[in-house]
């Protein structure tokens, strides 16, 4: 387990523990996106489902953030492997899958938003897919979704080809990021 600190615009600060999901976590994962997804319009965003998450646990990048034990963040990723959970088809060339790592979601407790813990599992996920040989990452961000689609944009993504896509059961901007 590793200790990362945070901080606010506020300059308060917490320190969180960071350690891989594992398949006992998925119950802890599925609460915190159902207490989220409470308070969310659903066509902003979409909860991933408790087989996606095991996937994602057993096969790729699937991080947690703890407050002591109470996981308070986590990271649904999908590595370059052939998957339909895998972006790449959304893109011209879904053959070249080993090129591209997906982001499935990212979830913050509302106490714990504000402190650049979305930032932290982009750059994450970035240094992972350099390592893995990975040329570029895909995500999906709703239009309306502006907390993350300016933290996608501010990390360095862009719209890939101005590419609107249904996904859903709403419009979605497919996002890519170069590495």
């Amino acid at each position: 387990m590793k200790k990362v600190q945070f901080h606010n615009s506020k300059n308060e600060k917490i320190t969180l523990n960071e350690r891989a999901l594992t398949p006992n976590d998925i119950p802890k994962a599925i609460l915190l996106q159902d207490s989220i997804m409470s308070r969310i319009n659903p066509a902003v965003f979409q909860p991933s489902f408790d087989w996606e998450i095991l996937d994602s646990v057993e096969n790729d990048y699937c991080c947690g953030l703890f407050d002591g034990d109470e996981l308070v963040a986590f990271c649904v990723t999908v590595f370059n492997r052939q998957t339909n959970r895998n972006y790449c088809y959304l893109t011209e060339e879904p053959e070249n899958y080993y090129k591209y790592f997906s982001f499935d979601s990212i979830q913050v407790k509302s106490e714990y938003r504000g402190f650049g813990i979305q930032r932290y599992f982009l750059n994450e996920t970035q240094r992972i897919a350099k390592e893995q040989g990975a040329g570029a990452i895909l995500a999906t961000v709703a239009p309306d979704n502006t907390y993350s689609l300016n933290t996608f944009e501010k990390s360095g993504y862009k719209i890939y080809k101005n590419k609107e896509i249904a996904a859903y059961n709403s419009i979605r901007y497919l996002m890519i990021k170069e590495i």
